[in-house]
């Protein structure tokens, strides 16, 4: 329907309305499908969000994870479930989150932005879910004006931020609170907006928006048809499915913590490290003497002065 209307636009605005017997010519064709290539995002977009939010309800605990009972729970009846990925697939994504082996739940964030959810367009570029904590940094961008912020002032824009699924304002938790502390301790003072640790106090500020940040190096995420060139499925078998809901039939919903990984990456190194900013500033006091006692230790030697004179006038 969506192809359709784009066509009728398209005829209507090509079209001479003199010539009845007017057929579509090759550049019609390509202006068709280049308008299709380029709006397919915006429409998909609704699409996404309602994946988005039938994970959300099955999110017990509010914190972004889905059991695999209740992700894989569909399969049940319906093989066309659109939640279908394996386990392993579901791991190469970095979708998967294993810390408990009998409760292994999927990850909203990296399951919606991962290339599961991409639709191939081209060699040079794909139509993907867009990732929602990019609009919630750039308000964070906005509002700190500068690549790092202190913890008080960074606490202040994320409690007055609201999501798709966290209202504003709101007060945040001692345990969020205590992470920036975490993370400005870690950078004499300061918290980098642009580095990994703020990329996970993200993911438990907005844990449904930002996806958990892995560590470089820790995942290689493959798309669809390089997964299954592998001669692998990325659906889930029916003992698969059976083997999980009914090891996890009985538990509780997950009620720990998010994960906390202390280890850093910044995009660029730009802070100082602790305790050489108040060097770097001595440095260029001392810099800032010497290049006005040297001209006048210079003018008095013009003059005639002795080096024993000279020390009279020296500061």
């Amino acid at each position: 329907m969506w192809v359709d209307d784009l066509q009728q636009k398209q005829t209507q605005t090509m079209r001479n309305p003199f010539d009845q017997q007017q057929e579509h010519s090759f550049e019609t064709a390509v202006a068709l499908v280049q308008d299709v290539s380029h709006g397919f995002g915006s429409h998909q977009k609704p699409e996404c969000l309602s994946l988005k939010r039938e994970l959300a309800d099955m999110d017990r605990q509010g914190t972004g994870r889905v059991l695999l009972r209740d992700f894989y729970k569909g399969l049940q009846n319906d093989r066309m479930h659109r939640f279908s990925e394996s386990v392993d697939y579901l791991r190469n994504l970095g979708a998967l989150d294993e810390r408990d082996p009998n409760r292994l739940a999927v990850v909203i964030p990296n399951y919606m932005i991962s290339k599961t959810m991409c639709l191939a367009a081209s060699g040079f570029y794909a139509i993907c879910c867009s990732n929602e904590c990019e609009s919630l940094m750039r308000r964070v961008e906005h509002n700190i004006a500068a690549p790092s912020g202190s913890p008080a002032r960074i606490a202040e824009v994320i409690s007055s931020l609201p999501s798709d699924t966290v209202d504003a304002p709101r007060n945040l938790s001692s345990s969020l609170l205590g992470r920036l502390d975490e993370i400005a301790k870690h950078h004499g003072g300061e918290v980098p907006l642009y580095g990994r640790l703020f990329s996970q106090f993200m993911h438990h500020a907005f844990p449904r928006e930002c996806p958990f940040p892995h560590v470089s190096g820790t995942t290689s995420p493959m798309t669809t048809e390089e997964w299954l060139a592998q001669g692998v499925s990325d659906v889930a078998t029916p003992e698969e499915v059976e083997k999980y809901f009914t090891a996890e039939h009985e538990l509780n919903t997950i009620a720990e913590e998010l994960p906390w990984i202390e280890f850093e990456e910044l995009v660029v190194d730009y802070m100082l490290p602790p305790g050489q900013s108040g060097g770097l500033r001595y440095a260029f006091m001392l810099l800032g003497f010497v290049s006005i006692a040297a001209p006048l230790m210079r003018s008095l030697k013009v003059a005639g002065g002795q080096p024993s004179e000279a020390k009279k006038y020296s500061i």
